[in-house]
This record gives structure tokens, sequence and C-alpha cells, in this order.
């Protein structure tokens, strides 16, 4: 069977839907999904192979942020316990790239992967993004809140309203009463007209008396004066309209004839200014009197206007609420996996679109079945259980996640299933999110990744065959063919004319080139298979080493520069490879001039370590920069330079094995630079991509 290319499994892995990360044990990033990275405004050369929380650190800005904490406790119980762990929605900023922070809530899940000893290699890191639905609950929390407030201050404002309007309707009788009442002493009578004088003036509401024929002011009480903004002296003798306080005229007009045909009004709520022409808001009772042979209209009035405010506020507030909740079912229906919002008895209370059309029911309808029982989870008993077991655990405020079977319009679909349960300010568990994410097509991607596997092993042991079989069967044609030249040139010589000894001179050479080149494909078909051993190199030694065996059979020695050269952590074996091509390159490209010149020197830049090599020789167009690290790629005749196209080959995949990218720059005649970097610091693992691991491996996502 043809093993499929490794690109399709990349090309698979990076346009797959959802926000993914993958990290090795050291939480070195080694893939990410492309919607990763429109999700967190990052670069895939950017981040990978970089450390996570490098990448993605606190927002410093922000001193009570959490983010790297809580992600590094959940990572290290994947590590520690190999299982899955999920985490409560997290506040974790995202760096943009003009290096200021944007506010993010996310949700993730941490999973991980296994070898075949059963031991975590990755750890797959899986977040949805919950910013916008974090932020309308807040709000939706605020206009609660104030809710509240304005329903308790519009009951308490209430009371007083009714206190007041029981406190006038009594003076109101009282005084109609004693006004009736003429068969009364002199002496009561004054004394009762001085109690409800006293009552009249002092009262906490505002008190009125005025003609019922022209509707002007005979008497008003302290608090009326007060509400107007007029001093008593200039209300008295003129009515509502003259002074301005009436601007809904047809309601005055329509209270004045009320009083006059009926004799009464209750309860009549007034829109009124005062004398800044400020709006007041009146709740009116009055009543046709008759005082000393003239008939009047005695008035007591409320000032409603805090409550007209807070009602008003209210009605507002309760707008503002119904669009928070149909923006949170807007949301909700724009997420492409079934979600719903569940009390903690198992009844429905809001569902997105995505779970109608998954169920075929109404909203009513769907709304009207528990959670718990309905045919999704019944078809099994199996099932049943233990997703009733997993609701009751969630209830309980723990944190529920793991893959699930459901039964939907008459299929069964895998899904990620999860349970989040939501408090109330008192912490207690309030309702539960529940979330199903159809993941058939990651079984499928899973069951594709397991054959794939399998094909790359059997392709690695071909490669293993074919090497053997260059290794052995390849060799032995060449010692003989060797051997023979030898026994020629040594033993005939004298039978041989001067064209016969180049002859076999050049079949001896091409017999070392073919060795060479045998050498050079076994050694870069190994490199990928090569156990990576870290530990600290001093490179300063080790380039030494390499430019003393190189110059050493020298008849002409070249001028190299060596600065100091900075230490890192890596395979020893492998660098000193790089160096030995990368030097012999710049010896033989550089020997024809009249002073061959090479320097070699190293700096850090931030977490890399560059190393460069440069040197006076030939050169090369960059033009043709792009073929430089492919295999049997030369840039120069044979005729000029000896070679076999796989010195940079490898030292381009070696390079970029430990972790680090390799370039040049060069012009012809002017001598060529090559730089490579590496990880300023290594932990022991390799730094090789996800595709390798599963290759080496054989893990499965």
């Amino acid at each position: 069977m043809q093993a499929h290319s490794p690109i399709n499994f990349q090309l698979l892995f990076e346009s797959a839907p959802g926000l993914y990360l993958i990290l090795d044990r050291e939480l070195k990033i080694v893939a990410v999904s492309d919607a990763y990275l429109k999700a967190t405004m990052t670069k895939r050369a950017e981040i990978l192979g970089h450390g996570l929380f490098d990448v993605f650190p606190d927002n410093p800005d922000d001193p009570e942020a959490t983010g790297v904490s809580n992600l590094k406790a959940s990572l290290s119980y994947v590590l520690e316990n190999g299982a899955p762990h999920t985490m409560a929605v997290q506040k974790y900023d995202i760096r943009r790239p003009d290096g200021s922070f944007e506010e993010r809530y996310w949700s993730p899940l941490n999973k991980p992967v296994f070898n075949e000893q059963h031991e975590t290699t990755l750890i797959i890191h899986r977040v949805e993004d919950v910013t916008e639905f974090v932020q309308l609950k807040k709000e939706k929390a605020r206009h609660q809140k104030l809710a509240e407030e304005m329903r308790g201050r519009l009951q308490e404002i209430e009371m007083d309203v009714y206190k007041r309007a029981q406190e006038i309707q009594e003076i109101n009788s009282k005084l109609l009463n004693e006004i009736h009442r003429g068969e009364k002493s002199q002496q009561e009578l004054a004394a009762s007209q001085l109690m409800f004088s006293k009552i009249f003036y002092e009262s906490p509401v505002m008190n009125t008396i005025a003609d019922a024929q022209t509707a002007r002011y005979i008497d008003v009480n302290d608090n009326f004066a007060a509400f107007c903004g007029f001093p008593k002296e200039e209300i008295i003798g003129k009515n509502s309209l003259e002074l301005n306080l009436m601007p809904q005229f047809r309601n005055r007009t329509e209270m004045i004839n009320t009083l006059r045909t009926e004799g009464s009004a209750t309860d009549v709520l007034m829109e009124a200014v005062d004398r800044n022409g400020n709006p007041k808001w009146i709740s009116t009772s009055a009543h046709k009197v008759n005082i000393n042979g003239r008939d009047c209209f005695l008035t007591a009035m409320i000032d409603v206007t805090e409550r007209k405010n807070t009602e008003e506020r209210l009605k507002i507030n309760e707008a503002l609420v119904r669009m928070q909740k149909q923006d949170i079912q807007d949301f909700i229906d724009s997420m492409s996996t079934l979600c719903a919002k569940v009390n903690t008895g198992g009844k429905l209370l809001l569902v997105n679109k995505a779970a109608l059309q998954a169920t075929g029911l109404t909203m009513e309808e769907l709304l009207n079945i528990n959670f718990l029982e309905g045919e999704w989870w019944r078809y099994s008993d199996e099932v049943y259980a233990r997703v009733k077991e997993k609701f009751a655990e969630a209830v309980n405020g723990e944190l529920i996640n793991y893959d699930e079977n459901i039964f939907l319009s008459g299929h069964l679909v895998p899904i990620n299933f999860s349970l989040t349960p939501i408090r109330d300010a008192e912490g207690k568990v309030e309702y539960i999110v529940a979330e199903g994410r159809d993941i058939s097509a990651l079984k499928k991607t899973e069951a594709a990744l397991q054959q794939q596997t399998v094909e790359l092993e059997k392709a690695n042991k071909e490669l293993e065959a074919f090497s053997y079989s260059v290794s052995h069967d390849l060799r032995a044609p060449l010692r003989i063919i060797h051997g023979y030249t030898e026994i020629i040139v040594s033993d005939h010589s004298e039978n041989l004319n001067e064209e016969g000894k180049r002859m076999l001179g050049i079949v001896a050479g091409n017999v070392r080139k073919m060795g060479q080149l045998i050498d050079d494909l076994l050694n870069l078909s190994r490199m990928g298979r090569k156990e990576l051993v870290f530990h600290r190199i001093d490179m300063n030694r080790l380039v030494e080493s390499v430019i003393s065996d190189l110059t050493f059979s020298k008849a002409r020695q070249p001028v190299i520069k060596k600065e100091n050269l900075l230490p890192v952590d890596s395979d020893s074996s492998l660098i000193q490879q790089v160096w030995i091509n990368l030097i012999s390159n710049a010896i033989k490209y550089s020997e024809k001039k009249d002073q061959p010149l090479i320097e070699i020197d190293s700096e850090k830049r931030g977490n890399e370590i560059i190393y460069n090599i440069r040197d006076n020789g030939v050169g090369f167009d960059m033009k043709y920069a792009a073929k430089l690290f492919g295999v049997f790629q030369r840039l120069h005749k044979m005729t000029e330079f000896e070679g076999t196209g796989v010195g940079l080959a490898l030292v381009d995949r070696i390079v970029t094995r430990l972790g680090g990218k390799v370039w040049a720059d060069a012009a012809v005649n002017k001598g060529a630079t090559f730089w490579f970097t590496l990880p300023a610091v290594q932990t022991g693992q390799k730094a090789s991509t996800i595709y390798e691991k599963i290759t080496s491996e054989n893990s499965m996502i």
C-alpha cells in the first residue's frame, strides 16, 4: 500500500474546525490550527517551537490576571495523571500585534495523547472563545440588579403615596364634617379650626384652596410653595396657568370640569413644571367645598416625580433585558455546537438553533421535554445512567467533559459532551450549560491518522531495508572495482601507457565519489531516526576540533577568525556534523582566493542563539538560493568543486529537527554567509514537529 504524503496530514490538521494547539511535554507549541491563529491574532511561523507562556503571557496591566497560573495547573494535572482536564471559563487576555492586550474569555479543555506504552507525549489544548457570551452575562447581571433596586424603590414610593393619600382622605373628611357641622359651639369650632389649620399648613402633602370659578389660589401650604419654587405671596391670587405650572392645559381643564360636575376627583396623575421649568409629576386628589358661602376646590397633591422616573427607567431596563436575552439567544444560535441552558432539575430553559435542527422539534416542544429524559439519551440504558450520573455531579459543582454518543434524527452521533455549572452570587449552582460538539469528523480523522501511522511505519521499515541494501549490497561491487583497480595499478602499471593510467585514475576517483555519496545518503536517512541526546555543548571547543581536523592536511592553511561562541544545550554529534559541512564548504569555496578568510561568530537574540560563518570565496547567485538546501542541488560544476550535493541538505534537516532554521546570503565572487539558529534553552525533549512525533511514536490525536 502506498503511503500518503505527510503534507496531507499537516493540511488536514491545520484546516480542521475549532481552536486547537498541540503541546509537547515541555509545553512548547508544535502544531496549531488556522482557526486558533485567527482567534489569537498570531502567525504560525512566529509561535511554532516556542513555549506556550512565552507566546501567551499574562496581561502585565492586569495585576489580578490568573490565566497563566490556572492553565499551568491544568496542563500539569494532565501530564501527571494522564487524564483530560476541563477548565472553568478563564479570563486570559491576548496580546495584539501592536503589543497591547485585548480582554478575552475562554473555555479550555486539555487532553493527553499517548504512545504505545501509554505514556503522555503530547497535549491537545482546545478552547472556545466565549468573550461575547461572558460580557453579555455581566451586562445582564448589572441590569437585573438595577431592576431589583428600582422595583424595591418603586414599592417604597407606592407605599408612601398610599399612606399620604389615606392622610389626605382623612383630613378632607374631617374638614368637610367640620364645615357642615354648624351646630358646634364657637369655642369648639375655633379649636377645631386651629387644629385643622395646623394640619393644612404642616401636612407633608401639598395642600391648596382655590376659587371654584377662577381657579385662583386662596391659600396654599409651604410644601406646595416649595414644590413650585415661588413664595406664597406670589402664588395667592393667581391660578396655575398664570404661574405657568401646568403645561398640559387639557389635563387641567378636564380635572376642573370633573370637580364642577361631580364634586371630587381622586389620584389623578398630572404633569407640572416648577418656576425653573423642571418637569414634575403629581398625584392629585380634590373636592369641591363651600367655605363661607363660596365654592372652592380643596386639593391635596403628592410629588410622584421620582416614582414616575423610576417607572420609566424600569420600562427601559426591562426593554434592555429583553434585548439582552435576544442577544444571548442570537449568540448561542451562532454556535455550531448543540447548546442548552438547563436548571438543576433537568428542565430546559434555553436551546440554540443547532439543537432544534438536530432534534427536529420546535422550541416549544423541546422546552417541554426534560433534558435527562429525551430520546437522545434514553435509547440506551447504559448511556442514560451515565448521563444522569454526570449531570448529578455537575449539579454538585463539578465540571464535566467526556465523549458520548447521542441519538439524533435516527442516527448515533459521537459528541464531546460538557456540563458547566453556573453559580449565583451566593456560590450555589443556579443552572447548567450543556454543550455537545459533533466529533464525527474528528473520529474519521483519528481513523485516517491511525491508518497513515501504519503506512508510515511500513515506509520507515522499507527505508531501513533500503539503507541496509545501500550499505551492504551497493558497497560490495564498489569494493571489488576499487580492489581490482589497485591491483592493475600496482602489478601491471609497466604494461599500461599514460592514457591507460589516466583512465584507471578516473575509475578510482569515481569509486571514491560513489562511496562518499552512499555515506551522505545514509547519514541523511539516519538523521531523522537518530535518538537525540541533549547536553551543554562548549561550542568553542567543538568548532576548534572541527577546524583542526579539516585543516590538518592542508598545504595551504586558510585564515580562520573565530570569535567567542555561545554555548548551547543540544545534540553534540548532530551539531558537529553541521559545523563539519559548513566549515568544509567555506574552506573549499574560498581556497582559490589569494588570501582565503573565514570568520565564525555568534549572538543571542531573544530566545535564540544565532551562529554564522562567513567566507570570501566564490559565493553564488542569490536567484538560485531556493535550491541551496535541496538534495543533489549544486550551484557550481563538478569540474570546479567536488561534492555530492547532500551536505547542505543534511545541515537543513539537522537544524530544523533541533528547533532552529538555516539561511544564507551571498554574491558572485564576493563570498557567502550562512546563519543557523538554535533554541537558547533545551530541556531534553526534541524540538521536532508534531508530524515527526506522529511518525516516530505512533501517536494518535
